[in-house]
């Protein structure tokens, strides 16, 4: 698998915001201490729920969204912490 072009770090806080171009490749690592699901934004595909392992970092996902546009993604970091939120804004090219 080639490398994504932006790799984003899951730890058991929120994630806040990250600029992506249309068209990048990119992928979430898990720093977080547990095993998490992930639940991309709808502007990736593909769009369905993968499990990452601690440690591990996710297949690449393709974004496809509308430039300017904000995608709110989350993921379960166990049922001690729950769940945790991030955000994918699409620059223009």
């Amino acid at each position: 698998m080639p490398d994504p072009d932006i790799t984003i770090d899951l730890t058991d806080a929120n994630k806040g915001e990250t600029d992506v171009k249309n068209g990048a490749k990119i992928a979430w690592h898990n720093s977080s201490g547990s095993d998490i699901t992930l639940h991309p934004p709808s502007c990736v595909s593909p769009g369905n729920a993968t499990q990452i392992a601690n440690g591990a970092t996710s297949r690449n996902f393709t974004v496809t969204g509308n430039v300017n546009a904000s995608y709110e993604y989350t993921f379960d970091v166990g049922a001690e912490v729950g769940v945790r939120t991030g955000n994918i804004k699409i620059e223009p090219q």
